[in-house]
């Protein structure tokens, strides 16, 4: 546990630290403060008409189709760059596992995820002040975005793992969670027996669950078991180096 915890604290300085993470901040401030007076601008109205839970859905519907795009972008480094530099040799001679070397990594993009959306509250401040939402949707829809968030950096993690070029990381992380996005469409193109067992695989048609306020188990295991998944298979991948 005390090396799990000296290795986020290393992440995360890292990732704080990096120029990289305050240009998909900033893009990702951008993008979510240009378009959130569009998004609630139906519900609230010319006449000023009281904003609910729904004139954030669509906000935060978006922050979850951004992570497409920025889980890629903030996991690209994680490894691949400790791979081209050299410097993983020398982690590796410490007395850490190969697991707590993923779990390290992926914690600490983690906690700037968290960090960025922590920084979307503004918005839910400004809802709360134009009406009077239901609290419950947004709460439940806010959880379903840090399981996907998870689910999505350790992709990241493992598509990071698997080479020494941040571009081959940040494109295989990028094809994989678009593969999963589209699991949905592909189900509904399928039908049939594979329809609905496509459709369960697309963390996409769990978070809408979620948004409704409907906490189920089976979303919360899913989005669990898929983030353990894609660890593990990092961690293998890392193991993978002493055989070659």
């Amino acid at each position: 546990m005390r090396n799990l915890c000296a290795l986020t604290r290393r992440e995360i300085a890292s990732t704080f630290y990096s120029p990289m993470a305050y240009v998909v901040l900033t893009v990702f401030l951008v993008i979510t403060g240009i378009l959130f007076p569009i998004l609630i601008s139906p519900i609230t109205g010319d006449m000023g008409e009281p904003a609910d839970a729904s004139s954030v859905h669509g906000l935060l519907s978006l922050i979850g189709i951004l992570m497409v795009a920025v889980a890629p972008l903030l996991t690209l480094r994680l490894v691949a760059e400790e791979q081209r530099a050299g410097t993983i040799e020398a982690l590796m001679t410490t007395p850490v596992s190969d697991g707590e070397v993923i779990m390290g990594k992926w914690l600490g993009v983690a906690a700037f995820y968290v960090f960025t959306l922590g920084i979307t509250w503004i918005y839910m401040g400004i809802v709360a002040y134009l009406g009077d939402p239901d609290w419950g949707p947004i709460l439940a829809h806010y959880l379903g975005l840090l399981l996907l968030g998870g689910m999505f950096l350790a992709i990241g993690v493992f598509g990071s793992s698997l080479t020494n070029s941040q571009i081959v990381a940040g494109v295989v992380t990028f094809v994989i969670i678009l593969l999963f996005t589209l699991m949905d469409l592909l189900g509904t193109w399928a039908g049939g027996k594979a329809g609905p067992f496509l459709a369960h695989l697309s963390p996409f048609s769990h978070l809408y669950s979620l948004s409704e306020g409907h906490v189920d188990t089976r979303d919360l295991v899913y989005f669990i078991t898929m983030t353990a998944l894609w660890l593990f298979l990092a961690t293998r991948v890392l193991e993978s180096r002493k055989w070659r």
